[in-house]
């Protein structure tokens, strides 16, 4: 019996023992997973730093086992962006970094099991406000679809040509039938951008036969123009259109950069958000160009020059209120920043072409 009873003690003492040891390995484990998704942070956080300065260029880096969640969310017009690692709970909240406060990423949600491309392109409006970041993963595949007039090819054939120039994504331009592709296998999402004057729907959306590997199909409507609206269409594996994302009369890109924001964004809400941190930056630079016009216009020995400044201070006015209440789903809002990047436009060339010359250019 006493033998029975040791026996017991050992086993119960032994089992603790283990338990604590493991514990202690599990907890070790943690911390430094923890560790090593920190570091990874801080490398990601100066990769995207240095992409993000580096107008018009374009890179791939490995990430591994790393799942990358990327959220943008607003209170108003001020919107923050998160990076965060996994489930680990360590994030990046990009709105407090000195660099980072306006930097607008467009890209999927997640980023994992793949490599991370990142993507800059200049944001002229007309001055230079920033550069904008696009970052996608590299099984993620977009398909660029034209309708059968010469506008909406051309127009895609430029877009479609743009992107192929970066070497580093999955790019590839289609005639007016997408039923014949053959379609890569493992690839994490379909994009397709369909460009059509009339907006509608494409009849081959329905015959799209989706690889057992793709997780996700969806078709971005746009019509061939320099500015104006989109929508997504998802689709899922019975291949019928089972939800349309777009909401009252959806969003709008302003140009080509912010164009290109939409067809790297994982839907309109993520590119709603970035785009209005980029329209925080417009704010804040057309006031250091309307302080520069108020300069300009009250120094004596430009007097012949002041119409001009005048002019372009009342403008740029406007464009400060614009950067604080554009609502990027209101028609009139979007059209009311392409007027005003028009008008500075055509006012600054006037300036440079003033009668007597000498007027310093407004930027």
């Amino acid at each position: 019996m006493e033998a029975q009873l040791n026996w017991i003690y050992i086993l119960v003492v032994g089992t603790l023992i283990l338990v604590f040891f493991i514990v202690i390995a599990k907890k070790y484990m943690t911390n430094q997973e923890i560790k090593i998704n920190a570091n990874i942070l801080q490398q990601l956080d100066t990769t995207i730093l240095g992409a993000s300065q580096a107008a018009k260029s374009a890179n791939k880096i490995n990430i591994e086992d790393t799942a990358l969640t990327f959220e943008c969310s607003c209170k108003g017009n001020n919107c923050q962006s998160n990076i965060e690692i996994g489930d680990s709970g360590i994030a990046k909240d990009t709105a407090f970094l000195p660099i980072t406060a306006f930097l607008p990423i467009f890209s999927p949600k997640k980023i994992e099991k793949s490599q991370l491309i990142t993507w800059t392109l200049d944001w002229n409006y007309p001055f230079k406000v920033s550069n904008l970041l696009y970052l996608t993963r590299d099984d993620v595949y977009y398909y660029f679809v034209a309708d059968d007039d010469d506008k909406s090819k051309q127009f895609a054939k430029e877009l479609y040509g743009m992107m192929a120039e970066t070497q580093f994504l999955n790019v590839e331009f289609l005639d007016n039938s997408a039923t014949s592709v053959i379609y890569p296998d493992n690839m994490y999402l379909l994009r397709f951008i369909y460009i059509s004057e009339d907006g509608k729907l494409p009849s081959w959306l329905d015959k799209i036969k989706e690889e057992k590997e793709a997780r996700n199909i969806d078709v971005l409507m746009l019509r061939p123009e320099p500015s104006g609206s989109f929508s997504f269409t998802k689709l899922k594996k019975n291949n019928k259109v089972v939800e349309n994302i777009k909401e009252g009369d959806g969003s709008y890109y302003l140009d080509t950069p912010t164009l290109i924001g939409v067809i790297f964004s994982e839907d309109e809400l993520v590119y709603q958000c970035n785009l209005l941190k980029a329209f925080k930056r417009y704010q804040y630079v057309s006031s250091l160009y309307q302080f520069k016009a108020w300069q300009l216009k009250d120094d004596s020995s430009l007097s012949h020059c002041s119409v001009y400044y005048k002019t372009a201070y009342d403008y740029l006015g406007s464009d400060v209120n614009l950067g604080t209440t554009i609502n990027v789903k209101i028609e009139s809002d979007v059209a009311a920043t392409v007027a005003a990047k028009q008008s500075l436009e055509d006012l600054n060339e006037e300036i440079l072409l003033a009668p007597g010359g000498r007027c310093p250019r407004l930027y």
